[in-house]
């Protein structure tokens, strides 16, 4: 029916038009991530084996574009994030970790597990953050031309501080006992501290 027709070239007429509207959105931005390592929780104890949590975060530069498309080139993806301990009585016992993308807007955090020898000294001590990432550095979507975008890889290292507390430490020795299993009587030793 005719109705019918007009109804159709209506919504023909709509969706082109939205069609339209969305293709004439431009992007044009160029920018890079810049990655930051930081240990909300630093302090450990000598003899304990724990999990550490580093966050992860990006606070991008934008050398041109807008507000709205700034993500496109602050953001890194990809990403991988390796600890190490060299130089440090810190061992690290994970390998590395792929992180994947790590935001301006949305901070990430990565586990890693470490053993701290009983006989480490009270301090801080640093410990190295390997970080590798891609980006999109440059990005252009206008109306008018062909869609480019140029994509970067970068290695970077940052640094992260550990607290070694001097918390007491104790160890038993010299145990002196003649006692069986449902007797009652004496064990003697010797405590250090």
């Amino acid at each position: 029916t005719l109705a019918a027709i007009l109804c159709a070239v209506i919504i023909i007429s709509l969706v082109t038009t939205g069609v339209g509207a969305a293709q004439s959105e431009s992007v044009d931005v160029q920018g890079s991530p810049d990655l930051d390592a930081f240990l909300p929780d630093n302090e450990v104890v000598p003899g304990e084996e724990t999990t550490i949590t580093v966050q992860l975060s990006s606070d991008g530069n934008v050398n041109r574009g807008t507000p709205a498309n700034r993500e496109v080139v602050t953001t890194a993806r990809s990403t991988t994030a390796q600890l190490s301990g060299a130089g440090t009585p810190i061992r690290v016992t994970t390998a590395k970790q792929n992180v994947g993308s790590v935001r301006e807007s949305d901070p990430t955090a990565v586990e890693f597990d470490i053993k701290v020898p009983t006989d480490a000294r009270s301090g801080i001590y640093e410990l190295d953050v390997g970080l590798a990432y891609t980006y999109i550095s440059k990005a252009n979507n206008r109306p008018t031309q062909r869609a480019t975008q140029n994509t970067e890889t970068r290695s970077t290292t940052e640094s992260i501080r550990v607290r070694v507390t001097d918390d007491p430490r104790f160890a038993v020795s010299e145990i002196d006992s003649t006692l069986r299993v449902g007797e009652e009587g004496e064990i003697t030793g010797q405590l250090r501290n």
